[in-house]
């Protein structure tokens, strides 16, 4: 079994899972209808933090990403989220979707 991506960013700062710009979800989905938005993004008041989390990618639902491979994510150097207009997205697949990497 392959290793699963570290997020090494997040600036979604309204989500629940963020605190101090780090992302405390275990694990994280990107993608929905074809944009690359964290789909763990939870808008709330209330904040989870667990200090000892270490939060990585898991599944991705962004085919015409060249860091998908069977719909898993495979940026091992790192994934960074961006918070844009109410939305959290995948800063990592954005820069990457110029080219399909093959399975």
């Amino acid at each position: 079994m392959e290793r699963m991506p570290l997020i090494v960013s997040c600036s979604g700062s309204h989500c629940s899972y963020n605190r101090d710009m780090t992302c405390n979800a275990m694990a994280v989905t990107i993608g929905e209808k074809g944009d690359a938005v964290c789909d763990t993004y939870y808008h709330g008041s209330r904040k989870i933090a667990y200090p000892e989390t270490i939060s990585f990618v898991g599944a991705c639902k962004m085919e015409s990403c060249r860091f998908n491979r069977n719909l898993e994510c495979t940026a091992y150097s790192g994934v960074s989220l961006v918070g844009r207009d109410g939305r959290v997205l995948c800063h990592t697949c954005e820069a990457g979707t110029s080219t399909k990497r093959s399975a």
